[in-house]
């Protein structure tokens, strides 16, 4: 995937709030006032701000600056411009998800989550998390921020809190709302690492492990699934089932009746020689079967790509329940799509936008 592809992508969301054009335009037209200069990698996030400028996360290089060196931040003016005023960002700080916080931003930067101020600055209420007394970053997963600021962590880390007896590597963790390890929770471990997780309506959460086939485990018990549903102190709900012996979700869209949304790239039991990309979970985690849960999204032409195989990275809900899917693909059914798709709520894919090749 080219690197302009993936940044057209990403700001989809973000062009059409930011539009300087009083024409009406239809829905999900470019919009030809808004373009950056991001010569290379990626964006991998976005925050539109009150004033509209965007702050932008990932690995991202401007003309002019070094070969080999990337801003983990940026920050761009409306029109889509480089905002020259925002102070360079080290490459630790930023990179990963950034999610809104009553006026401020939370943002993942490689293994840790910063907290940044509503100019999307470093926020120095929030320590860095390595200087706290009980952990050492390892490899960073996803997170989740509490309204009260408190983070709840995935990947895999190492905690020293031997007067709470917590000394090992761990996938879920706790932490304070000024950075530091909460000691007043039950940390939880895994095999291999938590990558992706999402809370749902009902205050649990939905997560993705990473690991080898057929090895998934949480807290010493096995899973039967590389994708588990977890109450809201970390412990395991074993009534939830989806049979993930293979692969990672990386995005989950949550339901209000129990059902949820998965992408990825993953094989479950009953359909083992399918490799599946957009599926519907019903409560009990068994497939949906009023969901096209076979669709193939696939990727022959990108060579970052092993084989044809595809994967789904993002699920956008539209009022209407129609589904934007964006990720690693460039078919659907052997339908050409330049790695975004609409979907109708079953999963069938439209021809109502994003045809062709992007």
């Amino acid at each position: 995937m080219s690197s302009s592809r993936l940044v057209r992508l990403l700001f989809l969301p973000a062009t059409l709030l930011v539009s300087s054009d009083s024409r009406p335009q239809q829905p999900f037209d470019l919009d030809p006032s808004f373009r950056t200069e991001i010569d290379t990698w990626y964006v991998s996030s976005v925050a539109p701000l009150p004033d509209g400028r965007i702050f932008l996360s990932g690995q991202i290089r401007f003309p002019g600056d070094q070969i080999g060196s990337f801003r983990a931040g940026a920050m761009v003016l409306p029109n889509g411009q480089r905002d020259t005023s925002f102070p360079n960002f080290p490459y630790t700080i930023g990179g990963g998800k950034i999610t809104p916080w009553n006026n401020q931003y939370y943002v993942a930067s490689q293994q840790l989550v910063h907290r940044l101020t509503v100019d999307c600055l470093i926020d120095p209420s929030f320590i860095m998390m390595n200087n706290g007394p009980y952990f050492s970053s390892l490899q960073g997963g996803d997170y989740h921020v509490y309204p009260d600021g408190r983070v709840l962590m995935g990947g895999v880390h190492e905690l020293r809190d031997s007067i709470r007896g917590f000394e090992d590597l761990y996938c879920l963790i706790w932490f304070s709302n000024t950075g530091y390890l909460d000691t007043t929770k039950t940390h939880r471990t895994c095999a291999g690492s938590l990558d992706f997780f999402q809370e749902l309506p009902n205050g649990q959460f939905i997560g993705s492990l990473g690991n080898p086939p057929n090895t998934a485990s949480w807290e010493g018990q096995p899973t039967g699934s590389n994708v588990i549903r977890f109450n809201a102190d970390g412990e395991w709900d074993p009534s939830f089932q989806a049979n993930v012996w293979w692969g990672t979700a990386y995005c989950f869209l949550p339901l209000p009746d129990g059902r949820v949304y998965a992408g990825g790239s993953f094989r479950i039991s009953s359909l083992p020689n399918d490799t599946l990309h957009l599926v519907r979970f019903m409560p009990d985690g068994s497939l949906d079967p009023t969901f096209y849960n076979t669709a193939r999204y696939r990727a022959p032409s990108m060579n970052n790509m092993q084989g044809a195989g595809g994967l789904v990275r993002s699920i956008m809900a539209l009022p209407d329940g129609r589904l934007a899917v964006t990720g690693q693909f460039d078919h659907v059914d052997g339908n050409t799509r330049g790695c975004i798709a609409l979907v109708d709520s079953n999963g069938t894919l439209l021809d109502d936008h994003f045809t062709g090749g992007g």
